[in-house]
């Protein structure tokens, strides 16, 4: 946004959800081109190109581009090297998150794109489609960066299992539990969201080097030996903090619409002994911002029956095209007028860092309700947590895998997606279940010292045990060791002595895809399992023979799979077992492939077996990934 600029130019980016699809694809080209331009200029060269969900794999074309002309080597040994220095990682399960764009939008900008790359518009628009000759497919910026970086990462464990579906159809004939897909479960980074007084606490507990030693879980057991007085001083005084920005929020709101009957909590009722329970993030269907009130009548009665106040902080926004999201909005302000619930439920609108800031530091409780699998990670409740916040949220993102009943709530394990409506009245019954004999009853035992003593218990135990692995320092390293020292390795022998191996690895790929049709089985010794059985304890011993033509044996690879169950065209669910076969002789053109398999247990399974190409210059198999099946 500068005068330099076109006037139509200058407004690209001053909006991230704003404009049509057309402003998103130049926010993207400008991000992703822009961005290796702008390290060029500055003459940066890194090493491994990180690319932060799909809206960056721009960066992948421009860095092709720069090797194919600037470096003399062709598309095919640069996408090589581009491969083998990037890593892709994704943050949503939510389809809408992966942006697509129809072709001839693409064409307006990046027309001769293609021709500086010396390849086709289809091949370049493959990059991007699960089929490169469906031209009605539209070009998934996600599946180009799935296709030039050698890894792929989700942010969380049950998001690595949500994202191998997603990108599974572009590995056509294997499994998803085969794709060379992991994850890295997100961090915070604390000294950007832990409050003052905490940073203070920790500092004097840990010592000075804590904010550098913040991944050593050990650091973190001091945390129990903490008196239970200055944990709860400190949360209170955080509260407070919060509750005097709900009051101050409250009279601004009076005083601009001018009444007093705003359906807004009263500030008398609000206060440190109120039961606070905070739901702040973008507001969208999945997230479910208002399951708490699938049953408004139950929700009542706990809160009328309950010996302490109970207050529900909302705050959100939801995108400007999002219409299902703003009904959500108006439906929770809309329950927070009704008269049972006048002082028990507020929405801050306006929603901003500043808020939120306050309400990860602030609330009791941070209630967290997704539809289960379409929280990637859910980092608000790491914030929370290293804030002395206790969390109570589906079993899903970081919680799926942080929970302990030491640490939290969860309110369900069971998810069924073949009815909706009823599942959220299974998971609403739960949480109202969960809120009603645990939460409160909790909040409200007090010891000896009239300190909630079990309240202070999870707190110190989700400290003392969770901090640790959700920080920033702890996902670097994961990020560090098991990414970026491979692909940096990697990357060095293909681009060593002018990518040597690149190009060699470039050629080989051409070769196998010239000669892979002529391959054919020349004779197969197996079994059929439906009319042979195999005892427990004998060996099932295939004998595979192929006619490789201009291949060698070392370059093919033959391994036999055994699946539970079948989907349609080849595809599978589960690979209960698989092996490689191993040449034993290569006599002219024929090869023959041997393995020996030990029944260890009983059932009816289906097999086959797969062939596939093999190179040591292969980062992963998947970089290549044809088939031929036997």
């Amino acid at each position: 946004d500068i005068p330099e600029n076109k006037a139509e130019d200058q407004t690209i980016t001053n909006n991230l959800y704003g404009g049509d699809r057309e402003n998103r694809l130049k926010q993207e080209l400008l991000l992703g081109i822009g961005g290796v331009r702008l390290l060029k200029i500055l003459n940066i060269n890194p090493d491994i190109f990180h690319y932060n969900e799909g809206h960056a794999a721009f960066a992948g074309l421009e860095r092709l581009l720069i090797l194919v002309q600037d470096e003399n080597i062709s598309f095919d040994e640069a996408i090589e090297v581009v491969r083998a220095s990037s890593l892709f990682t994704t943050h949503t399960p939510v389809p809408a998150g992966h942006d697509r764009f129809n072709e001839d939008l693409l064409r307006i900008y990046l027309a001769y794109h293609a021709n500086l790359l010396n390849i086709s518009w289809k091949k370049m628009m493959g990059l991007g489609k699960i089929n490169e000759d469906d031209i009605n497919e539209k070009f998934s910026m996600s599946f180009l960066a799935a296709r030039i970086s050698g890894k792929i990462n989700g942010v969380s464990s049950m998001h690595e299992k949500v994202s191998r579906r997603i990108f599974g159809p572009l590995w056509n004939g294997y499994s998803t539990e085969e794709l060379n897909l992991g994850h890295v479960t997100n961090g915070v980074h604390l000294l950007s969201w832990l409050a003052t007084e905490w940073q203070t606490l920790y500092l004097n507990t840990f010592g000075e080097k804590f904010f550098e030693l913040n991944s050593e879980e050990n650091n973190w057991k001091k945390i129990n030996e903490i008196p239970d007085k200055t944990i709860w001083e400190i949360h209170l005084k955080l509260k407070n903090k919060l509750i005097t920005e709900l009051k101050k929020y409250i009279d601004d709101e009076k005083r601009k619409k001018k009444t007093n009957n705003l359906f807004l909590p009263d500030n008398d009722f609000i206060n440190e002994k109120t039961l606070i329970i905070g739901f702040a993030k973008r507001i969208v269907t999945y997230k479910q911002p208002t399951l708490i009130f699938q049953d408004l009548t139950r929700l009542n009665n706990i809160i009328k029956n309950s010996k302490v106040n109970i207050l529900f902080v909302f705050a959100g926004k939801a995108h400007p095209n999002d219409t299902e999201g703003q009904e959500i909005i108006q439906d929770i302000i809309n329950i927070s007028k009704q008269e049972n619930f006048k002082n028990h439920i507020i929405f801050l609108q306006n929603y901003d860092m500043a808020i939120s800031n306050y309400l990860v530091k602030g609330v009791d409780v941070w209630l967290n309700t997704p539809e289960i699998e379409m929280e990637a990670s859910g980092t608000s409740g790491i914030k929370a947590m290293i804030n002395g916040v206790i969390n109570f949220s589906a079993l899903d993102g970081w919680w799926a895998e942080a929970y302990k009943p030491d640490y939290g709530w969860t309110y369900t394990e069971n998810t069924t997606k073949n009815n909706l409506n009823r599942q959220k009245e299974i998971e609403a019954e739960a949480l109202y279940n969960k809120l009603e004999h645990e939460i409160i009853p909790l909040y409200l035992t007090f010891d000896a010292n009239n300190l909630p003593a079990g309240w202070i218990k999870k707190i110190k135990a989700a400290l003392s045990n969770l901090a640790a692995k959700f920080s920033t320092n702890r996902m670097l390293n994961d990020y560090i060791e098991n990414y970026y020292l491979n692909l940096k390795s990697q990357n060095n022998l293909l681009i060593e002595n002018n990518y040597d191996k690149a190009k060699k690895l470039a050629a080989w790929k051409l070769k196998i895809i010239r000669e892979w049709n002529k391959i054919h089985l020349n004779s197969m010794e197996a079994y059929d399992s439906e009319n042979k059985a195999f005892p427990v304890g004998s060996e099932l011993c295939p004998n595979i023979n192929l006619d490789l033509n201009n291949l060698s044996s070392s370059e093919i690879g033959v391994e036999i799979i055994f699946i539970e169950k079948r989907k349609e065209d080849k595809e599978f669910e589960k690979i209960v077992y698989k092996t490689e076969l191993f040449p034993t002789e290569n006599k002219n053109i024929y090869a023959s492939y041997v393995c020996k398999i030990p029944i260890t247990h009983t059932g009816v399974y289906e097999y086959s077996f797969r062939v596939y190409p093999k190179s040591e210059l292969l980062t992963n198999r998947l970089d290549f990934p044809i088939l031929k099946w036997l």
